[in-house]
């Protein structure tokens, strides 16, 4: 059973802030020795199946009717205290009768839930090749291509050297072309995969066949030549959909886009992935839930360095909608959101919650991306991978 090991729809706690609050319920003449819900598996058993079989969303219940020290998880606990609520008045052989009815509840709930249980054989595999057992095994450079300029490089030029030099700069030994993608010249695109042959694994970044974030979002063309390429150097392991969850959505890609792109790539082909940029602002939009529940792999990045405090409760969203996919996280060096520099305690807090649940195994890759040069960034991400790279995934310090 795949369940979050730290927060997200199963494991908070429900308990109540402040010794004033816990007043205010003794005065009522409620009895506050049944208000923590975890001693209760009936409680927990339907929060469970509710969850899991209408995908409820946090982030929009309205958390100004709970004291704000609560548990960040306001809607388990709004439903557990609303159990709660209805049993504290009732007679002892009537919470039991309750009790044993709710626990039933939950049991229907979760037994009729979209996919709460997986079978080893239901999980996407990010790499079916490829066992990461360190946690720089996980780390990508994204490289944008484009922007290559030649020379010799370092941090303070980091923006401008190229995927093979990045990938030396802050010692990650996977990348991501990207920028302008898959160029549409076959040549070009074979020079260019050739060139970062050092790379233990390679993701490229694919644009349509008119190179549009438009309909009619077709990709024949842009198939076949990642086709020609894979049978050339079979380590390209995934292709990816940048800007998805924000430019193309908006001008109408659907989960069928998706599918397409699956039904050009197949027989051999099926081993390459395919990824899809999914932004945490817009993932919830309508409509979100089915286009990441077609993709292979979801790759989420947080767009305003502000919001990376909310880092995992993002993660937890995806693990309950599609439990069966790989998530790889994205991490940016800058504040593009923000349009700033990335402050040095966001920056730190980012990277510890990706390690976190990297160890925890609900994240399977981290990607860093800057076209932004700052060498104090740089440099204190060089020296944190140097500091957690060698770490053995599931063992932290």
């Amino acid at each position: 059973m795949i369940i979050p090991e730290n927060g997200g729809w199963w494991t908070h706690r429900t308990t109540f802030p402040a010794e004033k609050n816990r007043g205010k319920i003794q005065k009522s003449g409620l009895r506050t020795h049944f208000l923590d819900a975890d001693h209760f598996p009936a409680v927990n058993s339907v929060i469970y199946g509710i969850n899991k079989s209408f995908h409820l969303d946090y982030d929009k219940f309205p958390r100004n009717l709970l004291p704000t020290d609560w548990s960040s998880n306001t809607l388990n606990c709004s439903i557990k205290v609303l159990i709660i609520l209805v049993f504290s008045w009732r007679t002892s052989s009537m919470r039991r009768s309750a009790i044993s009815l709710l626990f039933f509840l939950g049991c229907l709930c979760a037994a009729s839930s979209h996919r709460y249980t997986l079978r080893a054989e239901d999980r996407v595999e990010l790499n079916s090749q490829i066992k990461p057992q360190m946690v720089r095994d996980l780390l990508w450079v994204w490289n944008t291509h484009n922007m290559d300029q030649p020379g010799n490089h370092t941090l303070a030029t980091y923006a401008q050297a190229n995927a093979v030099q990045k990938m030396d700069l802050l010692n990650i030994p996977n990348v991501m072309m990207c920028g302008n993608g898959l160029p549409e010249n076959d040549q070009e695109a074979f020079d260019l995969t050739k060139s970062v042959t050092s790379s233990k694994r390679l993701v490229w970044e694919i644009l349509t066949d008119d190179g549009l974030h438009k309909p009619p979002f077709a990709y024949t063309k842009t198939a076949a030549r990642i086709r020609r390429l894979f049978d050339e150097d079979p380590k390209i392991e995934a292709v990816l959909l940048d800007d998805m969850s924000s430019m193309s959505v908006k001008a109408g890609f659907k989960p069928k886009h998706i599918t397409a792109i699956r039904d050009l790539l197949p027989d051999k082909y099926l081993d390459i992935k395919i990824w899809g940029v999914v932004y945490t602002m817009n993932m919830r939009q309508p409509g979100m839930d089915e286009i990441i529940k077609a993709l292979d792999v979801i790759n989420m990045w947080v767009w305003s360095a502000k919001d990376v405090v909310d880092l995992e409760e993002h993660v937890a969203y995806i693990e309950a909608l599609t439990p069966e996919k790989p998530i790889v996280l994205g991490l940016y060096l800058h504040d593009y959101g923000g349009g700033r520099n990335i402050p040095q305690n966001l920056l730190e807090a980012q990277c510890q919650t990706a390690l976190k649940l990297a160890h925890a195994g609900r994240i399977e890759g981290i990607v860093f991306l800057t076209i932004d040069n700052n060498p104090e960034v740089l440099q204190w991400t060089a020296d944190w991978i140097e500091k957690v790279g060698n770490q053995k995934i599931g063992i932290s310090p």
